[in-house]
């Protein structure tokens, strides 16, 4: 083999090694999908970062809600209920990274991901971003329990477990009292809006800010 030849195709094998590479290390990268889901009269938004097999993975969750909604087997907090389950099945594939947002009750796996906290006068409307991790967040207006609370509008909650039974118990009370329930205790934070369009937070809220 002549010398150029060598050189040829030594540059051939190096190019084929660096395609084999890139592919490789392509598949492996982990991306971002984004599922949005229609049942129980709810949209359910689902994201996923992960390098399986997404279509496989939405299949299955498609079957869990399916499962439940023929059923009709759920708990009176029927979101936080099915979000576990949800939560479950990812966890039971080996996957961490991920958002489940079903009727402002949302969970969040260990990846740092902002979340915007809605106005209880219009769900399309914004009233503020937080960044969590590791957490539920529940967010109970009159649209969640059907009644209004003469003090405020609506409460946000941030707590490891369930957290909307926790929010929705807080809605239940006056301002003073949720505020005492959840600043004596350091696995909750809470951001009250109240009647005047203003926010009340809990003493350590602003770690989420």
């Amino acid at each position: 083999m002549s010398k150029l030849n060598k050189i040829i195709y030594s540059i051939l094998f190096i190019i084929i090694i660096l395609f084999i590479t890139f592919i490789v290390s392509n598949n492996l990268k982990e991306k971002t999908y984004l599922k949005e889901y229609k049942y129980f009269d709810s949209i359910i938004i689902i994201s996923i970062d992960t390098n399986k097999n997404i279509n496989r993975i939405f299949a299955d969750i498609d079957n869990i809600y399916i499962k439940y909604e023929k059923n009709n087997n759920l708990t009176d907090n029927k979101e936080e209920y099915l979000n576990k389950k949800i939560e479950a099945y990812l966890k039971e594939k080996k996957i961490d990274k991920y958002t489940i947002n079903m009727n402002n009750i949302i969970l969040v796996s260990n990846d740092t991901v902002k979340i915007g906290l809605p106005d209880p006068d219009d769900e399309l409307n914004i009233l503020k971003v937080i960044e969590v991790k590791n957490s539920c967040v529940a967010t109970i207006s009159p649209f969640n329990v059907g009644f209004k609370n003469e003090e405020f509008k609506s409460i946000s909650v941030v707590y490891k477990d369930n957290c909307e039974t926790m929010a929705k118990k807080i809605y239940n009370m006056s301002l003073n009292d949720g505020q005492k329930l959840v600043n004596n205790n350091d696995d909750i934070e809470a951001i009250w809006y109240t009647k005047n369009n203003e926010f009340v937070k809990s003493n350590n809220f602003k770690k989420y800010e």
